[in-house]
């Protein structure tokens, strides 16, 4: 992880960062804003920034995606025999500014990506500019990454680091409120329902206004996809009725899935695969923008969002 306050420390950070990695003979990713990269590619000299992939797939337009991209990238560079060296930059492709809670979703993933992506054995950093996120933010960050980098030297080991589990314990999930008036409002009681889940909401996606609404309903079987998984999720170890909630807002869609539970969902449920829970949730955070998992007073809340393009 690197903080930064200044073009000057961003370049000399991540450029000690990303030379470092070409004199070891890695493959070289970054994954980061159009500034940032304008920046990096000075401070690196055009030989040396011809060397680094500035053009991956992976965009931060969906937070489900980087994190299943990455994971994608470093296990087909590991399956090649390439070690990798990745720098990452939280930005908004959307609108730019930072959202405070989308970011907060971000760093979730981040920590949990101390468990996901460890084991491929490739390296990776993370930017992050002080100058745009509140400081309460900023420490939780702080909390996520084992290693801090330098400009004057080796990186350093960072004694605020927590545990991805014990962040994830430590920072619960809170679910944004449901409106009185919702696009789609159904409640399930067996499997069998879940055909008429899909088609109320495809046809609702269909009857959005694109330009006003910001959703595509082209790109809706993404929307269709998560949320048959969450609600399935919930009929399978929950117990009915299960409610599903949708609701368009300024940015994109918004859906809410409530069942009864027994016991409260793990806090590291759907981040990575260990057993104690099925594989629903881990191909919903895949999927959707933000997830976020609640448990209270005997329900379990999923709330979802998905972006313009979902």
């Amino acid at each position: 992880m690197a903080f930064y306050d200044s073009e000057d420390t961003l370049q000399q950070v991540a450029g000690r960062y990303l030379r470092e990695g070409l004199s070891l003979g890695e493959r070289l990713f970054a994954v980061v804003s159009p500034g940032t990269r304008d920046l990096l590619r000075a401070a690196l000299g055009s030989d040396a920034a011809g060397q680094v992939d500035w053009a991956t797939d992976i965009s931060f337009r969906d937070l489900g995606a980087v994190s299943h991209g990455y994971r994608r990238l470093f296990r087909e560079r590991r399956e090649a025999g390439t070690t990798v060296r990745l720098i990452s930059e939280y930005h908004d492709d959307v609108h730019g500014t930072p959202n405070v809670d989308r970011v907060e979703s971000w760093v979730r993933l981040d920590a949990a990506g101390n468990e996901v992506l460890s084991p491929f054995g490739h390296r990776w950093a993370c930017l992050y500019d002080v100058r745009t996120l509140p400081g309460p933010l900023l420490d939780r960050v702080r909390r996520v990454h084992p290693a801090m980098l330098r400009a004057d030297g080796p990186a350093v080991g960072n004694p605020d680091y927590l545990e991805p589990a014990d962040y994830l314990a430590a920072h619960p999930e809170r679910l944004p409120p449901v409106p009185g008036d919702t696009g789609v409002d159904l409640v399930l009681h067996t499997a069998e329902q879940l055909r008429d889940l899909r088609r109320a909401l495809r046809d609702w996606i269909a009857r959005l206004p694109v330009r006003a609404r910001g959703v595509d309903p082209s790109h809706g079987g993404a929307v269709l996809l998560a949320v048959g998984e969450a609600a399935t999720n919930a009929l399978q170890h929950g117990h009915p009725p299960v409610r599903i909630r949708a609701w368009a807002v300024d940015d994109g869609v918004r859906v809410r899935v409530d069942g009864r539970s027994d016991g409260a969902i793990p806090a590291t449920a759907g981040y990575w695969a260990d057993g104690s829970t099925g594989i629903g949730l881990l191909l919903v955070r895949g999927i959707a923008d933000t997830v976020r998992v609640v448990t209270e007073d005997g329900v379990a809340g999923v709330g979802l969002e998905f972006r313009p393009g979902s």
